[in-house]
């Protein structure tokens, strides 16, 4: 059941389904198209599954962890560092979505990477908190797809981590 929580269709997916469905329309009017349509029509289901397979083929084929402060500095800027490591057989295009804590009301930590076969990086920005107190971190959701881009692979790290902020010992 922990295949179909974590298997995502993309955009690609249903663009090509609708190309697909749109040239067998064509070609009800333009009888030449019927057996592109046809190729077409078996050809991305046969996609889809190689897409499938390559993304959940192997288990632990990818990689990350937040490295940050083990307290934050009120009213300072704290940096917050997401590695990233790519142990696939080919490369692959990632959306990273780290859950920070609610008191940012920030709903924009998105990065979007791409990533070689082996390859390492790492993702910084900067959290400023303006409160005292504790504040608690969501996972990283990893969400990856091969070149083909049918579907989506959605790992996720780091699940729950608390962290204390301080008042600005940085400025001390």
């Amino acid at each position: 059941m922990q295949f179909f929580k974590d298997l995502y269709l993309s955009n690609r997916f249903f663009t090509a389904l609708t190309a697909s469905g749109l040239l067998f329309v064509i070609a009800f009017f333009v009888p030449v198209l019927f057996i592109p349509a046809k190729l077409l029509f078996a050809v991305f289901p046969l996609l889809t599954v190689i897409d499938f397979i390559s993304l959940f083929s192997i288990k632990e084929a990818f990689y990350s962890r937040r490295f940050m402060a083990e307290k934050l500095s009120n009213g300072s800027e704290n940096e917050i560092i997401l590695y990233l490591e790519n142990k696939y057989n080919f490369g692959v295009n990632v959306k990273v979505i780290d859950e920070i804590p609610h008191q940012f009301q920030k709903r924009d930590v998105l990065f979007k990477e791409s990533l070689k076969k082996g390859q390492t990086k790492k993702l910084k920005y900067l959290l400023r908190p303006v409160k005292r107190g504790e504040y608690e971190f969501g996972a990283i959701n990893i969400f990856i797809s091969s070149t083909i881009g049918l579907a989506r692979r959605r790992i996720r790290f780091e699940q729950g981590k608390s962290v204390p902020v301080y008042p600005s010992f940085i400025q001390m």
